[in-house]
């Protein structure tokens, strides 16, 4: 992780691996058992890796749990949200149904570089196989390089990086739902990862605030990751309460935090570590009526 190249209009970021950072790649799906993921990394490792297991033993680079911890934290926390049945959805989990993901505050050094890089994202198409999917990862800070271009990722899930807002990302997808002729509506999620939104940088914040609270006004199911509970997940909680934010899933710690853990020099109390807790919103608790294209297209 190197961040004294950081250019001007970059945030410094809890995971940004050096150039020569290498993401070792999945083997082949299992065709028979999914791998578990109820119990975090090691059931999980075990089974996803089992090609690589020489005499009992797994030996992987911290940056592959650090890489994978992105798209299984996603994951993890989808499947809690539709397991529950909290997801203020009418269609919900329908065989064939569009589901949109929009990767919010993606940067050209983590989410964009995994796509790029790896093949970890294509475990949200695995772990959801009845969805037809497409990633839309979406930032000021994705590269000019990558901006619009079009990775079929899977036979049923593609990606797209988007270099702008919140709000043009979304603007994209409403024009593509308003000519939607299929009988069965699409479904739009957000998924924002390690924002350290009300960690008490000012200028982050203000960046922030206008996208959270239209994602909560317009009822979109939205996850958030944070990379500690000593001021990101208790600033966040703040926000949310401000907000009068509706928790579908309530802060928890995710059983797929990166392995990396950074501590600041001075204070060995103070430590960031890339997803180390979930949660997701929909909606506010004070409206009980239809929302948007929170619920569905």
């Amino acid at each position: 992780m190197d961040d004294a190249v950081l250019k001007p209009d970059q945030y410094i970021g809890t995971l940004r691996w050096g150039p020569d950072t290498e993401f070792a790649a999945l083997p082949d799906f299992p065709k028979s058992t999914p791998p578990p993921l109820d119990h975090g990394w090691e059931d999980y490792m075990h089974t996803r890796m089992q090609s690589k297991v020489t005499n009992g033993q797994l030996t992987l680079h911290p940056a592959t749990f650090d890489g994978l911890s992105f798209p299984l934290s996603f994951i993890w926390g989808f499947r809690q949200v539709l397991l529950s049945g909290s997801w203020n959805d009418t269609v919900g989990y329908k065989r064939g149904r569009k589901l949109f993901v929009l990767f919010l505050g993606a940067a050209e050094r983590a989410e964009e570089r995994l796509l790029l890089e790896s093949n970890y994202f294509t475990e949200i198409a695995h772990y959801l196989p009845s969805f037809e999917i497409e990633l839309h990862f979406v930032g000021p800070e994705i590269s000019e390089q990558s901006h619009g271009r079009w990775m079929p990722l899977t036979n049923h899930m593609a990606a797209v990086c988007t270099r702008g807002t919140c709000k043009e990302g979304l603007e994209g997808l409403k024009t593509k739902c308003a000519a939607w002729r299929d009988p069965v509506p699409p479904a739009i999620v957000v998924c924002a990862f390690n924002t350290g939104f009300a960690s008490g940088d000012a200028r982050l914040r203000a960046s922030w605030t206008g996208d959270i609270k239209y994602l909560i006004q317009e009822g979109f199911l939205t996850f958030f990751t944070c990379a500690n509970d000593w001021a990101d997940l208790k600033g966040e909680a703040q926000v949310m309460a401000i907000l009068e934010a509706r928790y579908v899933l309530q802060p928890q710690k995710s059983p797929f935090r990166s392995m990396s853990v950074v501590q600041e020099p001075d204070d060995k109390g103070k430590w960031y570590s890339a997803n180390s807790f979930v949660y997701a919103v929909q909606g506010m608790q004070t409206r009980d009526k239809k929302q948007g294209l929170g619920r569905h297209i």
